[in-house]
């Protein structure tokens, strides 16, 4: 009897304190994002099996953040979005961050999940997200409205077409990128470029791949591309790949702008000017490039946000948007220039007069949008 009793005694204490480790665990993994928000990261297959839903508060939003990998594109959009939509609503909410980190395995049991969840919003952000989602959407019709963003206009017109429902359960914007004017705002910041290297990830879309190939070619720009198909040798493959580069190109749509630092670092010791298409990979150390101001895109999902959670409105009641390159500008940071282009001609002098420079901290950036 008292064997008995000390054994469970003993068989108790353990599972309290497996329980209390376990609980560690998930609320380390919370972090606060605003006053009334926090987000729980799920990044691997294990968690996502081992998600409970568990009892929710009935005043409490729930937005499940859906992207094929996480990056600083992702973490200013939503970092802006808390902004507007915190100031919208006391009520608290959830961001529970569903990271596939380029694993389409685990997107696609991601997506599985969330589109049978009980979630109040489905946040899906790119392409490669929003594919999957068309993908398992008919057999899995979802019950929470899904609210899209960070799209190229064009592949968002496809899928619509390629699957109709889409625009029944899902609404949100997109954006049309004019790579006239983004080539030609590169070449006249890198006039001496003659080859440069675009870097993109295996079964990614580029977005008007071939209007960007053009253009690059009209300005004289012969392109090497490489496709890289494993995440842990991407640096190894533009290294071996630099010969007579003048220009390493990494787009928004490009998997490994997640991987920005080791392609600054790489540009900084190769002597090769990285050109980004976003504002937060420029802040980082790319040398140069064009974009969008990435707080617009934060608002308007913002915007949908609100439509979808406090106003009550159904996504097929909303039409899809398209942003286009609003308020595009060219972007030097003139620090990492120096780093990755030593000898920059003197028009570049010039122009740093005419585009946004960025000195040396995040608050330069932030004083020069305030006067937009």
């Amino acid at each position: 009897m008292k064997k008995s009793s000390f054994l469970n005694l003993f068989l108790y204490c353990n599972a309290l304190l497996l329980t209390i480790i376990i609980g560690n665990y998930y609320y380390e993994k919370v972090t606060p994002l605003a006053h009334n928000a926090k987000t729980l990261m799920v990044n691997n297959l294990d968690e996502l099996i081992l998600l409970n839903e568990g009892k929710k508060d009935p005043k409490e939003f729930t937005i499940s953040l859906l992207v094929s990998s996480y990056s600083p594109i992702v973490e200013a959009l939503v970092e802006e979005f808390q902004k507007s939509f915190s100031a919208a609503t006391a009520r608290p909410y959830t961001i529970r961050l569903y990271n596939a980190e380029s694993n389409y395995m685990l997107l696609d049991a991601m997506v599985k999940k969330l589109l049978t969840s009980s979630d109040d919003l489905i946040w899906v952000v790119g392409i490669q997200a929003l594919q999957v989602v068309a993908n398992n959407i008919l057999k899995h019709p979802p019950t929470s409205p899904i609210m899209v963003s960070s799209v190229p206009w064009s592949l968002l017109q496809e899928l619509a077409e390629e699957t109709p429902i889409l625009n029944k359960y899902a609404t949100g914007w997109a954006a049309t990128c004019d790579w006239a004017l983004r080539i030609g705002l590169m070449h006249a910041m890198l006039p001496h470029a003659k080859k440069a290297i675009v870097v993109h990830e295996a079964g990614r879309r580029l977005t008007q791949r071939e209007e960007m190939l053009e253009q690059l070619k009209a300005h004289g720009i012969a392109v090497t591309e490489v496709v890289i198909v494993d995440v842990a040798t991407a640096i190894n493959y533009v290294r071996n790949n630099l010969d007579g580069i003048d220009v390493i190109i990494v787009t928004r749509e490009c998997g490994f702008i997640s991987m920005i630092d080791k392609f600054i670092n790489l540009a900084s010791n190769y002597h090769v000017p990285l050109c980004a298409y976003d504002m937060s990979s420029i802040v980082k150390g790319a040398a140069c490039g064009l974009c969008s101001n990435e707080t617009v895109f934060g608002r308007y999902s913002a915007w949908f946000a609100k439509k979808l959670l406090l106003e009550g409105v159904r996504p097929s009641e909303l039409s899809f948007v398209d942003i286009r390159d609003w308020g595009i500008h060219a972007m030097i940071n003139e620090n990492a220039l120096a780093s990755q282009c030593p000898n920059f001609p003197e028009n570049i002098k010039f122009l740093m007069g005419h585009s946004y420079v960025i000195k040396e901290s995040l608050s330069t950036i932030e004083r020069e949008l305030s006067e937009l």
